[in-house]
């Protein structure tokens, strides 16, 4: 089995911008998404909405990943 891969949907690249820095990501893409990657993490900013975290997640799933989503605003909450 291949080395398993940790990926993250964040809506604002003012979210995103500390882990990039901390883990030293590096962006691989930029249409239709901004995606940045780096030791078995993958990170893809969508922009804000439902319909946009929609899109990010299925772009990341044509490549056969599970999703669990998680909404943010409701790990802050509590």
């Amino acid at each position: 089995m291949g080395r398993r891969l940790i990926e993250l949907v964040i809506a604002l690249a003012c979210e995103a911008r500390p882990l990039i820095e901390r883990v030293g990501l590096e962006r691989v893409e930029e249409r239709p998404f901004w995606i940045y990657e780096g030791d078995g993490l993958r990170l893809v900013i969508c922009g804000v909405g439902k319909a946009a975290a929609a899109a990010a997640c299925a772009r990341l799933s044509g490549e056969g990943v599970w999703l669990y989503p998680v909404s943010y605003t409701h790990l802050r909450a509590h």
